[in-house]
């Protein structure tokens, strides 16, 4: 196995004599000053700036790389030093949660098709047991009327729990969802008094 630099960043590996060469490209920054050191880009790709306590390069990144970073991880403290970012966390809409990945939104929709299909067939039995139970009556079979009065509360009974025991499962699941993916927005230290932020954010 020989690996080899040809120019530049540019490399060719052969594993044994005789084999082909495989050539490929290092993946380095054209910034030869300071990086981003979430994305490392230099400041070609945004101006960097810091707003913890690490010193040096350390501390310096892109604004939006360190809103997403934060977002993803869902926190709002430096990993290095510690300290917190002056930050302004917002919950995520709805539609960002269903056009997002995950079994949840399969089940939101598989429940959705079962609410399209169900909601006629249970109105319709409905309708069906309240015109056979007022046939029923008016031919004095009090019996039938009463048992098919019963049926009609049961099947509206039945269909209203599961509308409202899916509703509130999905909400609890989109809920959960917003507490663990808080959107992170760093502000200006001016900003973060204005807001009314403890002083470790501020």
């Amino acid at each position: 196995k020989q690996l080899s630099f040809v120019s530049g960043n540019l490399w060719s590996f052969q594993c044994s004599p005789g084999s082909p060469h495989v050539y490929g490209r290092l993946n380095v920054t054209s910034s030869s000053g300071p990086i981003c050191r979430i994305c490392h880009e230099g400041d070609q790709a945004g101006p960097l700036s810091s707003h913890c306590a690490c010193s040096g390069t350390m501390g310096l990144t892109h604004v939006p790389c360190l809103e997403r970073w934060l977002s993803t991880r869902n926190t709002d403290m430096c990993e290095l030093c510690q300290k917190r970012f002056p930050t302004v966390q917002t919950r995520r809409s709805l539609k960002e949660w269903i056009s997002g990945p995950g079994h949840q939104k399969r089940a939101l929709f598989g429940d959705l098709m079962c609410f399209v299909v169900l909601s006629p067939i249970a109105f319709f039995g409905l309708e069906l047991s309240v015109q056979g139970a007022s046939s029923q009556a008016t031919t004095r079979h009090v019996w039938q009327a009463g048992s098919l009065i019963m049926l009609s509360c049961l099947l509206l009974s039945a269909f209203v729990i599961w509308t409202c025991t899916t509703v509130k499962y999905h909400y609890r699941n989109f809920r959960d969802w917003q507490n663990v993916n808080m959107k992170m927005t760093l502000v200006s230290h001016e900003d973060a008094t204005r807001l009314n932020l403890s002083p470790s954010v501020a």
